[in-house]
């Protein structure tokens, strides 16, 4: 069956100051339009590896079931499309008979499976539209389509997802126009991740060869010896590749994060101020990256338990609105150590922002925890997969009078 073409074009216009090798080339607008492309079944470049989701027998509290399944048991999966502190996407297995399976997928998001999520089987797997959920600058959130395909493998116990096609299009490189296709490496929807593809068709001749023009996405390539910058957002609409005129290393450090603290995992989304994005790991490893001016876009953190127990996760992402986040600088052959955490700020942003009140009177307030850098935390939990809405922490929020009296007492959870 040939899967729909062009699901997607993304067009944008930018400026772009890009060198060939050994050759200049002038400051210029360029027209960039990037097609999403779901090629026939069998394709070359049709997918990356599939990337393996977990599966349980458990059905998840907040999941409404408005079907009547036709099997014994069921197997319930959560899939992060998106931002780390995107909605997850309900995936459920019925299992019918050992040859027969009805899979249903919450593409939708609203937590309910119904009639109309249920994926039609063919050619040996399943292939649905589900889009990818991101949070603009702003703090708009944004849905852009994509086309995904699950498979389960014949001991049945592996089920493996993947996002199908790619986004193709030009860049202005060297004295003329470089033919791009980007496919998504590790299934989250997005292109500038350390699994994602590449294809750069460098000679020109409308061929793809694995061996000289497959990079996975770095903020810095070598090609034919010579070391270029790319540029682009997640969602793969703008991309531009620079001769590098200057980099510099960008490192993660937690001040006193010792042993006690024993960080297991961290990631850090940097954003630079031309709109690319960069994601560094861990801290203590350093990244290199053109210079420039660099803010922190999201941060996901992880911490062992000091007592052996389920580790505790955050997420911290940008709080939108009218506030301002700290801007990092990185000059040439120069190392710039960030703290994406820093010192924790408590603060309670009350409506209207009058800090008195008469007797009787409604006074609301939306409590939130800050990094230095101005990024709200929005996502807590306890163990390394995230919950699909609702968290098993909250935090007491407690009113007291000027005599230290307690007025009001109320909770606040992570979504």
């Amino acid at each position: 069956m040939r899967a729909p073409i062009a699901l997607l074009t993304l067009t944008t216009l930018t400026t772009l100051t890009t060198l060939a090798p050994a050759q200049e080339r002038p400051t210029q607008e360029h027209e960039v339009e990037w097609r999403y492309v779901v090629p026939p079944a069998d394709a070359p470049q049709r997918h990356a590896l599939p990337t393996a989701l977990a599966l349980g027998t458990e059905k998840p509290e907040e999941l409404i079931e408005k079907v009547e399944f036709r099997g014994d048991f069921q197997r319930f999966g959560r899939l992060r499309y998106g931002d780390a502190d995107s909605l997850r996407v309900f995936v459920v297995l019925d299992h019918v008979s050992d040859t027969e399976i009805d899979l249903y997928v919450d593409t939708g998001r609203d937590f309910m499976i119904q009639e109309d999520d249920l994926v039609p089987f063919q050619g040996g797997r399943w292939e649905t539209s589900v889009a990818v959920e991101t949070v603009l600058e702003g703090g708009l959130t944004e849905h852009v389509p994509r086309r995904v395909m699950f498979t389960l493998g014949k001991t049945g116990s592996i089920f493996s997802y993947a996002t199908l096609g790619y986004l193709e299009g030009s860049v202005p490189f060297g004295v003329g126009e470089l033919r791009v296709r980007r496919i998504d490496g590790n299934g989250n929807g997005f292109f500038t991740d350390s699994r994602d593809q590449l294809w750069l068709d460098l000679d020109s001749d409308g061929e793809w060869a694995p061996f000289r023009e497959l990079f996975l996405y770095a903020p810095i390539l070598t090609i034919a010896g010579e070391r270029f910058a790319l540029r682009s957002d997640r969602l793969g609409a703008e991309l531009a590749i620079e001769k590098v005129d200057g980099l510099g290393k960008i490192e993660l450090a937690l001040e006193g994060a010792g042993e006690e603290r024993r960080v297991t995992s961290m990631n850090v989304l940097l954003v630079g101020s031309d709109g690319s994005a960069a994601l560094v790991r861990a801290q203590g490893e350093s990244l290199e990256v053109p210079v420039g001016r660099y803010r922190i876009g999201m941060v996901t953190l992880r911490l062992a338990d000091p007592g052996g127990g389920r580790d505790w996760s955050y997420v911290f992402s940008e709080p939108g609105g009218d506030r301002e986040l700290v801007w990092h600088d990185l000059e040439r052959d120069a190392t710039c150590t960030i703290d994406p955490i820093g010192e924790l700020r408590f603060e309670v942003g009350l409506k209207p922002a009058a800090k008195t009140c008469k007797a009787g009177e409604l006074l609301s307030g939306s409590p939130g925890l800050y990094t230095q850098d101005g990024l709200l935390i929005n996502t807590a939990y306890r163990g390394r997969t995230a919950p699909s809405f609702y968290s098993d922490l909250s935090a007491n929020v407690i009113l007291l009078g000027p005599d230290g009296a307690r007025l009001d007492v109320t909770d606040s959870g992570f979504a």
